[in-house]
């Protein structure tokens, strides 16, 4: 494993502003959703020491049951207890959430990290865009997913850090490109953002506590799918009693179709740039 970038690595790309967003995804054949959170570099660097630590702290528990070292913090694997978390029963596995959730409500009140989150049902884009073959329409859902997401935070920026300015890091798997899309649409009606990058599991502890937003996101809408419209993370409330802002939504029936026509006309001109350049 290369070694673990640290916040104050990542100063180079904000030197404009001290506001940084984490962002991942999840998603399957029936959604997709795209989350993270906003804090500044202080924050940030308080959140990634302690949860180190606590990740180390498990570890020490791993050896002394004789299981094997997790790697990293995975909310699916986590909330079934399978792969890097096999052998732990499920009050293991809501303590580790627990003290994880009091990590992102460590800092003060005025620094604490706002989750950022927003799913879109594949059932809604389909009914708008029947013949769009799957991959495309998967690619598609998650620039409307990230948009929306880069909506909010622009929002917050205004209202709250309208003197500041943010930089985005993406983790750098396969929906990468459709974020970065989405990053250079909303770029043009909020001047606040600085750049969108890739960054790696591997590389970036603080792409764990996205994944964490991105998941509960994902859960949430799915079980609102299949009829459970009063079904609540109990991770998400607890933000929430810890004072955390949290944004989080999803397409309801039936009011999908201006997003993606928008989306549809922002993937055309990207795909028209794409050639220019390749002619030149």
């Amino acid at each position: 494993m290369a070694s673990e970038i640290c916040i104050s690595d990542l100063s180079c790309f904000a030197r404009m502003g001290r506001m940084f967003a984490i962002m991942t995804g999840y998603l399957d054949d029936n959604t997709v959703a795209c989350g993270g959170w906003i804090a500044d570099g202080e924050a940030w660097a308080n959140i990634q020491r302690r949860w180190l630590e606590r990740i180390a702290y498990e570890n020490r528990i791993q050896l002394l049951k004789g299981l094997k070292p997790i790697k990293r913090y995975h909310a699916s694997d986590c909330a079934n207890c399978v792969n890097d978390f096999e052998g732990w029963d499920v009050p293991r596995q809501i303590r580790f959430t627990r003290r994880l959730l009091d990590i992102m409500a460590s800092p003060p009140l005025t620094k604490r990290p706002m989750a950022f989150a927003f799913a879109v049902p594949l059932s809604e884009l389909r009914s708008v865009a029947p013949e769009t073959p799957q991959t495309l329409l998967l690619r598609d859902a998650y620039s409307v997913a990230a948009s929306r997401c880069l909506r909010d935070i622009g929002e917050v920026m205004r209202d709250y850090y309208s003197d500041e300015r943010i930089t985005c890091f993406h983790d750098s798997g396969k929906m990468f490109d459709a974020a970065l899309l989405a990053f250079r649409h909303e770029q043009k009606t909020c001047g606040q953002f600085i750049s969108f990058a890739p960054i790696d599991w591997q590389d970036c502890p603080l792409l764990q506590p996205a994944d964490m937003v991105a998941f509960d996101a994902f859960k949430v809408t799915n079980q609102r799918l299949h009829g459970n419209p009063d079904f609540q993370r109990r991770s998400l409330e607890s933000l929430v009693a810890r004072t955390n802002p949290i944004f989080l939504g999803h397409f309801k029936p039936g009011v999908i179709a201006k997003d993606y026509g928008r989306w549809l006309q922002s993937r055309k001109e990207a795909e028209s740039e794409a050639e220019d350049d390749e002619e030149v």
